[in-house]
């Protein structure tokens, strides 16, 4: 049976560190897709551990995507071939760039400073074009063009072409399409896709413990249109916090 030890957990929690542990095993392919994963109770016997705590590693483990689960088959290791995985964090460097004359930023830094010792032991003389010597250090931050994309975009206004899952998508796409046929083009539930609100529900007391009905979740285009159904709910005579700092337009929509 698959086995871990808890010699190097530290001070994690028994099930986070299983919870990495079975992650790290499965993004390096020792638990191979397909892969059927031990009872909750038959795997806290075998490691000595609650139930509880295997479920709680398995129900973050589902969450994420790394394992499916099949009624009253069990759980599986997931297929993450399509998934976007994160590479390992390396420590950031400031690179080094060179002038026409090959010398390095910090070579010129370093030109630079010692110039404005000059300058400041003479008046100001020894500058003698009178060029502002701020002027002349490079940027070693400063991004050059046709250089090669930045690790990450934060950009939340855009999708990434590089990493969205296109086949993935067209894929589920053609069976929505093919399971609704006309449906789809009917006018939907003003609170939303009554569908999805049953998932929603089914997660939230699966893995929150909160019994919710479909009817009483409502989905909504964007965070500003549910904030002022909020307001029309409860009222604007009410006291409303929100962070700060935070999502300037949130509390514009206060302030209306």
């Amino acid at each position: 049976m698959l086995t871990y030890t808890f010699e190097n957990r530290g001070k994690k929690s028994y099930y986070q560190y299983l919870y990495e542990q079975m992650k790290e095993d499965i993004l390096a392919g020792k638990l191979a897709a397909g892969t059927k994963l031990p009872s909750k109770r038959s795997f806290a016997k075998h490691l000595n551990l609650s139930v509880m705590t295997i479920e709680n590693a398995y129900g973050q483990l589902l969450v994420e995507g790394y394992i499916t689960s099949v009624e009253k088959k069990g759980y599986y290791v997931a297929d993450i071939t399509g998934q976007v995985q994160i590479p390992p964090k390396e420590p950031y460097q400031i690179p080094e760039k060179t002038d026409a004359k090959g010398e390095s930023g910090a070579e010129k830094t370093s030109a630079a400073g010692a110039g404005n010792a000059d300058d400041r032991s003479t008046g100001g003389k020894g500058n003698a074009a009178g060029d502002d010597v701020r002027g002349q250090q490079t940027d070693p931050v400063e991004k050059e063009k046709g250089s090669e994309e930045p690790f990450a975009d934060f950009a939340s206004n855009q999708v990434s072409s590089r990493h969205f899952p296109l086949s993935t998508w067209s894929k589920l796409m053609r069976r929505v399409l093919a399971d609704q046929g006309t449906e789809i083009l009917k006018t939907g539930s003003h609170q939303g896709l009554y569908e999805l609100r049953e998932a929603i529900a089914r997660h939230l007391y699966r893995f929150r413990g909160m019994a919710v009905e479909p009817e009483q979740i409502v989905i909504g285009a964007g965070t500003e249109y549910l904030y002022q159904l909020l307001i029309q709910l409860l009222g604007r005579n009410r006291i409303y916090g929100i962070e700060n700092p935070g999502y300037q337009k949130l509390a514009q929509v206060y302030d209306r």
